[in-house]
């Protein structure tokens, strides 16, 4: 049976790399997703013991620091709304690279 699997194997590698190397990225997943993010945190803000977990690594670990985000990791409505297509793009590019794997 692996023969059956490994007959596809080079066009499968094939097309994931290319997948890695040149994601869609398209604007409508982008908007999907930033939409999910904020139904996330608008919960959170719904629910006490969510609201502690959003408040207490600030009040711990000050805002400046990296420990002062939310425990979720879901951000601040702010920053979600703020990020762009372009953003994502540039970060991808900047860690997502073969001579890094």
């Amino acid at each position: 049976r692996l023969g059956d699997r490994a007959s596809n194997l080079d066009a499968s590698v094939a097309l994931l790399a290319d997948v890695i190397r040149r994601p869609a990225l398209a604007p409508a997943e982008l908007e999907r997703l930033r939409a999910t993010r904020l139904a996330q945190i608008a919960a959170e803000r719904t629910q006490p013991a969510a609201l502690a977990n959003r408040a207490l690594p600030e009040l711990i670990y000050g805002a400046a620091s990296p420990y002062g985000r939310p425990f979720s990791g879901n951000g601040d409505e702010a920053s979600i709304r703020s990020i762009t297509e372009a953003d994502i793009r540039a970060e991808y590019a900047k860690w997502i690279r073969p001579d890094s794997a």
